[in-house]
């Protein structure tokens, strides 16, 4: 299909590379995922992650956590986890929002 509709070229180069995965071979290189998942969510309540570019002052996302009544957990310097209540974690997000582009 792709010979008629693209190329010959085109069909033989994804041959090529379907060839060499089934060799096992790396044909694409695939980047890391920093995503992890939020273990231990105390019961009755939701959560959320936050992976920030750079890292923030502990302050500004407290003040936040504390006008939102949801509990924030740094995991490190650049991932924030969000506990409460749906609607508080929601709004605490939408605030924190500004500095997901910081």
């Amino acid at each position: 299909m792709a010979e008629d509709c693209v190329s010959e070229e085109y069909a033989n180069e994804w041959l090529d590379l379907l060839k060499r995965s089934n060799k096992g071979e790396d044909v694409f290189k695939m980047p890391q995922s920093r995503s992890k998942f939020l273990i231990n969510t105390p019961p009755g309540m939701s959560s959320g992650r936050i992976n920030l570019k750079n890292p923030l002052a502990e302050e500004r996302v407290q003040e936040i956590a504390e006008w939102n009544g949801i509990l924030i957990e740094f995991d490190d310097d650049l991932t924030v986890a969000l506990y409460g209540d749906k609607t508080d974690v929601q709004k605490g997000l939408q605030e924190m929002a500004p500095f997901f582009f910081e």
